[in-house]
């Protein structure tokens, strides 16, 4: 005798289901399932199979070289209607940027209760099961979210980028007593229309331009805001 046995999963349309056979006795054995024959050359034996319907596969016989035997059970493989799914998308509020090492977050928009979420960073799973995340690193971000049926929905695709914004002062460090000496901001890796402040000794002193007339002793700086709202200090 060859008696075989088969477990049964659940799946969704679309998906593939691993149907496992249990044989005893010395193959190979050709198996008849559901009209179609498979040869096995070991147990216990695969056979995938892709439903779009709720299908009950059930074994008819199997034999080898030498004589018939019997077989035992079927297998029912649910197919999970995965039908009018909420859509789900993600958001920053607008902003793409990540501005040096404060942290960015991305929320979910969309989707019900009883989600679980799989962040992805480039197409690579990260981050825990949380419907927000806040993010350091640029990147193409984009976020998975599955019902207890196994129903998944997926966000459309967001490219976060990091800010690299820098700024210089030049002029002269040495000017005479009722005079002024021009410092001059450069900025590189901005975006936008500038913001300017001018510190003298850490205190405002002015803003609105990259040029200042020194005219008093100091330590001075200038700290600018980019359109992103990132700031760089010199």
């Amino acid at each position: 005798d060859h008696p075989v046995r088969l477990r049964r999963r659940p799946c969704n349309a679309g998906q593939t289901a691993n149907l496992t056979i249990t044989l005893t006795g010395t193959g190979p054995w050709d198996i008849v399932m559901n009209g179609k024959t498979y040869t096995a050359t070991a147990s216990p034996y695969s056979i995938t199979v892709t439903p779009t319907a709720t299908t009950t596969y059930t074994l008819t016989s199997v034999k080898t070289a030498c004589n018939t035997g019997t077989v035992i059970g079927e297998a029912v493989v649910t197919v999970n209607q995965c039908i009018n799914l909420p859509t789900i998308g993600i958001s920053t509020g607008g902003k793409l940027v990540i501005c040096g090492g404060n942290p960015l977050k991305i929320s979910s928009t969309g989707g019900a209760e009883g989600y679980t979420y799989q962040w992805r960073k480039d197409n690579v799973n990260f981050g825990s099961n949380t419907a927000d995340i806040d993010v350091t690193e640029a990147g193409r971000y984009s976020l998975k979210a599955t019902d207890s049926k196994g129903c998944a929905v997926s966000s459309g695709t967001i490219n976060i980028s990091k800010s690299s914004t820098t700024v210089t002062l030049s002029g002269k460090n040495i000017f005479c007593l009722g005079t002024t000496t021009t410092l001059t901001a450069t900025v590189q890796n901005a975006t936008g229309a500038l913001q300017y402040q001018w510190k003298v000794d850490g205190k405002n002193v002015g803003d609105g331009k990259n040029t200042w007339a020194a005219s008093q002793e100091g330590n001075y700086t200038i700290e600018i805001t980019d359109a992103n709202g990132c700031k760089a200090t010199s």
